[in-house]
């Protein structure tokens, strides 16, 4: 398995919008960087140099393009605009088994959530930091991973499983975050 978890010990907490969880919005502190120590350079797992022009490294990604391409084989038909989560947002919903969905945050770093703790677990995907949220919306078949695009922005996909329960959610975002992982910029230096 490439992606990989463990529990959260402790977490501080900054407000940040899922696309699956519209209305929290981002706390500043000052500091929108990632938590973690490290390089910070702006090139991707893929080896792609990041757009230095804007500053932002999601510059010129469409989510609903990334979001079809994770999805396909799956039965999903193609993703619709959705910005509840933010202004490049992608959702995508299958009769009988739910939705698919993915957001494209600059400026928000990958572990900065409101949720209780038990539902947060750190870990990577394909060596890229990321956070799992299990749950997020308590009413179960739900998960989400945040992944790192450095320097400061995210990429968080989500699924909402229609009939199943949690651990199938994430077994099936963490599928879709791992063909996700290589398309994206700011990666793993």
């Amino acid at each position: 398995m490439r992606a990989s978890w463990g529990p959260v010990g402790w977490f501080v907490a900054a407000s940040a919008s899922l696309l699956i969880l519209a209305g929290f919005t981002q706390e500043s502190s000052g500091d929108p960087g990632p938590t973690s120590a490290g390089d910070h350079s702006s090139q991707g797992s893929d080896g792609a140099d990041s757009d230095a022009t804007s500053g932002d490294p999601l510059d010129g990604l469409e989510a609903c393009d990334l979001l079809d391409d994770a999805l396909e084989g799956e039965g999903f038909p193609p993703g619709e605009v959705e910005t509840a989560g933010g202004e490049n947002g992608c959702m995508s919903s299958k009769s009988g088994t739910g939705t698919a969905g993915l957001d494209l945050q600059p400026g928000y770093v990958y572990d900065e959530f409101v949720f209780d703790k038990e539902k947060l677990h750190l870990g990577t995907v394909n060596q890229r930091h990321a956070m799992q949220i299990r749950d997020a919306i308590g009413a179960g078949g739900s998960c989400n991973v945040s992944m790192e695009v450095r320097p400061d922005s995210r990429a968080v996909v989500g699924v909402n499983m229609r009939h199943g329960d949690t651990d199938e959610a994430c077994a099936f975002v963490e599928e879709l975050a791992e063909r996700l992982e290589p398309m994206l910029p700011g990666g793993p230096g």
